[in-house]
């Protein structure tokens, strides 16, 4: 089990496939990954997994779980961005506050569970069995959202439920949904007999069309009875704003900052035969840090407000010096202040010292290849890339492509 229990932390994958944090663990007090007793908590790019019974249900949705095994156990302010939680029943344990962004959760039974007001924006859910039930609240009465998903989508084994009641008073609101499996005609299952509020608007086939819900009913354990579809009106309430502001008026979103700009201009330099080789780098708006690398191969860090790199020692400092070309092959990554890293640099070669191409004025315009991690790939590279057009004139253009 790996637990936090600080606060003001980054936790940042390289990537989501395969930075994977897992254990076989049972119980819900146990998860795998707990940030039960920290605020302020980001994490990013990777999975946690709780390999107890993954992957026991085929893809028809036949099989035998075996019992809880809870992947994530939440805190205050959460924040996860383009996480994947995999496990079946309770997946998730939600803590006081969260926000997540275009995250992946998959489950069988009640695997997002808890209590607190939280966000789960543009993210993904797959359902994993026959029957399964994605949310089970336990919102405190004193709290005004609970649950609140926003633009999500929910794949996999079809015939689930939205949610059921778990304790309290809980509260769960599924908004502008995107339904590749599909749901039950009633929409939410029984559990506890309390006081539920459980709604939905605009839920959508996996074309887009909006779905009749006019057959929707309450949960049968529910001891209240209203429609459980909003209007417009209604709907526009539920902002990130107004479902975590809270009594302190956070903001996640201002966390998420999204992509951060890959530094340019990186070049080196080494003014005598004797002296230490350099890099220099034009400095990236916004950026807290930079690693540098070789060849893939991480080497150092350096401040958000230097922009040298001494290759001898290690070690960053300011400065502004010119540059000379020399056969080498460096890479920089600009860091957020959350931790967010950008792609790579161009890589820079003997024919490429600046990580920029030179080209002659009466040259044809040039086009280059480079892989994700920002070194140049050769004919017949197959997959995702970055192409980089040059211009006679010296403009360059940069896109993403795929090769096949």
């Amino acid at each position: 089990m790996l637990y936090i229990e600080t606060c003001n932390v980054s936790i940042i994958g390289e990537d989501r496939d395969n930075v994977i944090v897992h254990g076989n663990i049972s119980g819900i007090s146990y998860p795998v990954f707990s940030t039960r007793n920290s605020t302020n908590i980001y994490m990013e790019n990777f999975t946690i997994r709780n390999d107890l019974d993954w992957g026991c249900f085929d893809a028809e949705g036949n099989g035998d779980g075996v019992g809880v095994g809870v992947a994530h156990y939440g805190g205050k302010r959460d924040i996860m961005v383009n996480m994947r939680l995999q496990s079946n029943q309770d997946t998730q344990v939600t803590g006081e506050q969260g926000y997540y962004y275009n995250c992946e959760i998959h489950g069988s039974v009640d695997f997002i569970c808890g209590g607190g007001n939280h966000f789960y924006d543009h993210c993904t859910f797959v359902t994993t069995r026959k029957g399964s039930v994605v949310a089970a609240p336990s919102t405190s009465a004193a709290q005004k959202w609970g649950y609140v998903f926003s633009y999500c989508t929910i794949k996999g084994i079809s015939g689930y439920n939205l949610g059921r009641p778990w304790d309290n008073e809980p509260r769960c609101y599924w908004l502008n949904t995107t339904m590749e499996a599909n749901c039950s005609a009633n929409g939410w299952d029984k559990m506890g007999n309390l006081v539920t509020h459980f709604y939905e608007y605009n839920s959508m086939d996996a074309s887009g069309n909006a779905l009749d819900l006019s057959g929707r009913g309450n949960s049968p354990s529910s001891t209240n009875k209203y429609n459980p579809v909003l209007t417009a009106e209604e709907a526009a309430e539920f902002t990130v704003e107004n479902v975590l502001g809270g009594d302190d008026s956070w903001l996640a979103t201002e966390e998420t900052v999204g992509e951060i700009a890959a530094p340019e201009g990186v070049a080196y330099e080494k003014q005598t035969e004797t002296s230490n080789a350099h890099l220099w780098w034009y400095p990236v708006e916004g950026a807290a840090g930079y690693l540098i690398y070789n060849n893939g191969e991480y080497l150092g860090y350096a401040p958000g407000d230097h922009d040298h790199f001494d290759l001898a020692t290690n070690s960053s400092y300011k400065k502004v010096a010119s540059r000379a070309d020399e056969d080498f092959s460096y890479t920089i990554r600009a860091i957020s202040p959350n931790g967010t890293m950008s792609a790579h640099s161009f890589a820079m070669t003997s024919q490429n010292p600046t990580g920029i191409e030179t080209v002659g004025a009466d040259a044809a315009a040039k086009v280059e290849y480079y892989n994700l991690q920002g070194q140049p790939v050769a004919e017949g590279y197959r997959g995702a890339v970055i192409k980089v057009e040059t211009a006679p004139d010296g403009s360059r253009s940069v896109s993403k492509t795929f090769l096949d």
